[in-house]
């Protein structure tokens, strides 16, 4: 899946080579979290209709520099992308 143009410039070429990995491993729990959220993607102090390759995109580039600046390895990326998606379900320890 190609990056949407609105976000390319955001991402290196490091970083988006990474993120389409990381959305062709996990495209099935991707695919789950869109319908189940209908395309919504919330930031905190606004909230967005994205399409489904705008919502992947941002929903696995925030995951990833979740874990980039905690340091948490790539293996744990599932528990982390719901962390990033569904923030009010889960409590940081």
């Amino acid at each position: 899946m190609d990056v949407p143009s609105k976000l390319a410039k955001l991402y290196s070429d490091e970083q988006t080579k990474i993120i389409e990995q990381l959305i062709e491993q996990h495209k099935t729990l991707l695919e789950l979290c869109y319908r189940h959220n209908k395309g919504l993607f919330e930031t905190g102090l606004r909230s967005y209709i994205l399409d489904w390759e705008e919502w992947a995109w941002t929903a696995v580039g925030c995951t990833y520099q979740r874990m980039q600046d905690r340091h948490i390895p790539l293996e744990s990326f599932a528990s982390e992308l719901q962390k990033v998606i569904w923030p009010y379900c889960f409590k940081e320890g």
